[in-house]
């Protein structure tokens, strides 16, 4: 926020009314060039604007960086105040409610300017009222939806720009986004990218959990290295591991690991760079031989297959990452923790079946719930089980909310993600009314979802390998950006983790898009990675 003193001198220049005569230095030539600009703007529409927006003027010049606006025309950066101004006030009149949150979004196309050149680029402006403290929108959810969703675009280096709003709940920023390859947006891509990237801006407001746990300390390193070097009861048992989340960026994600095994280990080889070691440490005798502690980082970079289609991390994709790498470092290991994980899934999945014995109850909470949450949850719980209640209440459901848009897209997602999901069940959901084929949010909510459900996806035979590559030919002839980003990437991320009777079955898919008439992009990644393979 501006000192009293920045904001008299913004109230001296609006009572001078800013001719050339009172121009002091204090401000570059463009402010007074736009200050001109923004009063005739008033003097047309002296009904819808106020002298207000020249405070919204002094606080861009007075926050951002000289070089920020000496790099954009006097043009763009009138239009830049002028769409903060309007947004600000579109901000005011609708959040009405304390719990009514709003957007607004604002695309600027422009051109940044450089001594010998231009670059063009495509503005952006979001105005959101955050509802309370813990709600967080800056710059890395953009990265994150450019990272996951459009690998093609960029964000424009140090375009980033935080408005001081008038109220503290609400933010103003404003980013630049470019092309890889420099070439200027088309009518056509401006159109789809505001469509799809202002639906993730909406999905990407972060709700922060305030923390409960402490960081990771030097005693809890103690303990766990005590607690694996008594797993080891043989000469022959295997290097053991717990390995955790620490932390993660808008680049990276790092996992700690403490691995400790009979030394000497001719097996543990740990020079890759993504390993970042942090000590060495001797445990205790076994026999003749010394067990030994390896405590060290994994560094893996935030790449848009660690990540889910709204941007947040995929936490237990990217630690079947990381298991990974360490296993093809230093051979077989026992995975501590991560079979407590599997042994938390596998008292889920108990949990579900027991629950389907009480079908009709469950059945009669559904009928008589009171609100939306009790009936979406209950509907949901029917989708996994295997009940002949479970085809009542899937079309119940669908009458009741099949003419609002946001619900039916939940309606499509939790069949698409269900236990007993089949390929069969897809080309229904497909075919049902209200899905529209070429929606590219009912494509990615059911094709994408089901892909994550890995039980089903990776269904023995290769079926679903088969449907999804049949999608990504057909999405393709008209919705490239879907048919590459969302589906294909997602459609062969886990190859390296599968067994190798299932990377057999999506090998004989991939040639068949490599055979097919796929887009360049999705022959050129489906090459190499049959090229990694020896195929």
């Amino acid at each position: 926020m501006l000192d009293s003193c920045m904001l008299d001198k913004t109230r001296d220049l609006i009572q001078k009314k800013m001719n050339p005569s009172s121009q002091d230095g204090s401000f570059p030539q463009s402010f007074y060039e736009i200050y001109v600009k923004l009063e005739k703007w008033i003097d047309r529409f002296p009904n819808h604007q106020d002298s207000g927006i020249f405070n919204d003027l002094a606080l861009l010049y007075l926050s951002a960086a000289k070089s920020y606006t000496e790099h954009r025309s006097p043009v763009h950066l009138f239009r830049l105040v002028a769409a903060i101004h309007v947004m600000q006030k579109k901000l005011f009149r609708k959040t009405t409610q304390p719990n009514d949150q709003q957007l607004e979004i604002k695309w600027i196309p422009t051109n940044l300017l450089f001594p010998f050149a231009s670059k063009p680029v495509l503005g952006c402006l979001v105005g959101v009222n955050l509802i309370d403290r813990y709600e967080l929108f800056d710059e890395e959810n953009i990265l994150l939806i450019l990272q996951k969703h459009f690998p093609d675009l960029k964000l424009v280096k140090e375009s980033s720009y935080l408005h001081p709003a008038q109220k503290k709940n609400h933010k103003l920023f404003y980013f630049e986004i470019e092309k890889n390859d420099g070439t200027i947006f088309s009518l056509k891509e401006q159109l789809l990218l505001k469509e799809i990237l202002e639906e993730k801006i909406k999905n990407s407001i972060q709700r922060l959990t305030p923390a409960v746990f402490m960081r990771r300390n030097e005693e809890e390193v103690c303990k766990n290295i005590l607690m694996l070097s008594q797993e080891i009861t043989s000469i022959d048992d295997r290097p053991q591991a717990v390995i955790s989340l620490e932390q993660q960026t808008a680049e990276e994600i790092i996992f700690l690991v403490t691995l400790v095994y009979i030394a000497p280990c001719p097996g543990v080889s740990l020079t890759e760079p993504v390993f970042i070691t942090e000590r060495q440490v001797p445990v205790k005798t076994f026999g003749d031989r010394l067990i030994e502690a390896h405590i060290f980082r994994i560094h893996l970079q935030r790449s848009p297959i660690l990540l889910r289609s709204d941007g947040s991390l995929d936490f237990y994709f990217a630690r079947q990452k990381a298991v990974a790498l360490i296993r093809s470092a230093i051979g077989s290991f026992r995975d501590y923790n991560g079979g407590i994980l599997i042994k938390l899934q596998e008292h889920l999945q108990l949990f579900k079946e027991d629950f389907a014995d009480v079908d009709q109850e469950l059945l009669e909470i559904y009928k008589r719930a009171g609100n939306f949450d009790t009936s979406f949850v209950s509907f949901r719980i029917f989708t996994d089980l295997k009940s002949p209640l479970k085809t009542e209440v899937i079309s119940d459901f669908y009458e009741k909310w099949k003419n609002d848009k946001a619900v039916f897209n939940y309606w499509l997602g939790a069949q698409a993600s269900s236990l007993t999901c089949t390929v069969s069940d897809l080309k229904k959901l497909m075919s049902v009314g209200g899905f529209d084929s070429k929606n590219p949010n009912h494509l990615r909510t059911v094709l994408c979802t089901f892909m994550a459900n890995l039980g089903q996806y990776h269904d023995p035979k290769g079926e679903g390998y088969a449907f999804i590559v049949d999608q990504i030919l057909t999405v393709s002839k008209f919705n490239s950006k879907v048919a590459h980003n969302d589906l294909t990437v997602s459609a062969f991320m886990d190859f390296e983790n599968v067994p190798k009777k299932q990377q057999a079955l999506m090998i004989r898919e991939m040639k068949r898009l490599l055979s097919s008439a796929a887009l360049p992009e999705t022959r050129d990644l489906i090459q190499k990675m049959l090229e990694q393979t020896n195929e």
